[in-house]
């Protein structure tokens, strides 16, 4: 952290000398522009997911090289990269009270990041790589997962309820509600089948409640609920 705070200020006084205005963390400024709305700090090269945390103050992401960062937004600093023995993590969700992250690997591992300790451990393993997490604010979790058999799960403390089940390898996303009622899923698949899914089930009875589909040649996407009523 010492050392990323020491370039960055060397990186303003170099660009200052040239000349150019920076941003509060440094970074230059477009010719003409004043000010940026956010920073280029928090970068992760080939993103794979991010989440915010419940109270807005950190993100967390990582990339294809399997690597967790969990980011300061305010100041762009990094407080934690994490580098599991269980596979490179490519899905992570944090829990209700912001306090940990939950992360899914390549190898089938769903960990628990501890982010006062900075201790990860091992929760559940299953047999294929865990694509998506996603945690209500109830501490309800589902999982995605990817590889020959693809498949959404409600994941307990000592069991998991199977949603769905899909073909081929794609890419899931979940999303549940802000009052934690209601479960989206979407599937992007614009490489083997071209087409796009999206599911929504009620989690007081795990119903499903509405399917839809339609033709995409897109690779990758993204689903949130707005409120209780509006998925985006």
């Amino acid at each position: 952290g010492q050392a990323r705070a020491r370039c960055v200020r060397v990186s303003t006084l170099a660009w200052q000398r040239m000349g150019m205005r920076v941003d509060a963390f440094g970074s230059p400024l477009p010719d003409r522009d004043l000010a940026r709305c956010g920073t280029l700090t928090l970068l992760d090269h080939d993103l794979a997911w991010l989440d915010l945390s419940p109270d807005g103050r950190t993100v967390a992401s990582s990339c294809l090289s399997g690597i967790a960062h969990v980011w300061d937004v305010s100041t762009g600093r990094l407080l934690h990269a994490v580098s599991t023995a269980f596979g490179g993590v490519r899905s992570g969700a944090y829990g209700r009270d912001g306090s940990s992250l939950f992360l899914g690997t390549d190898t089938g591992a769903l960990l628990r990041l501890d982010l006062q300790q900075g201790r990860c451990v091992e929760l559940r393993r299953f047999p294929n790589a865990v694509d998506a997490v996603a945690c209500s604010a109830s501490g309800r979790m589902a999982v995605g997962l990817v590889g020959e058999h693809e498949s959404v799960l409600l994941v307990g403390e000592h069991d998991a309820a199977l949603l769905t089940v899909g073909l081929g390898r794609r890419t899931w996303q979940l999303a549940f509600s802000p009052d934690g009622r209601r479960l989206a899923a979407l599937r992007v698949d614009g490489h083997t089948s071209e087409e796009t899914q999206c599911w929504i089930w009620s989690m007081d009875d795990s119903v499903l409640l509405h399917h839809w589909s339609m033709a995409s040649m897109e690779r990758h996407g993204a689903v949130r609920f707005l409120d209780d009523r509006t998925l985006a």
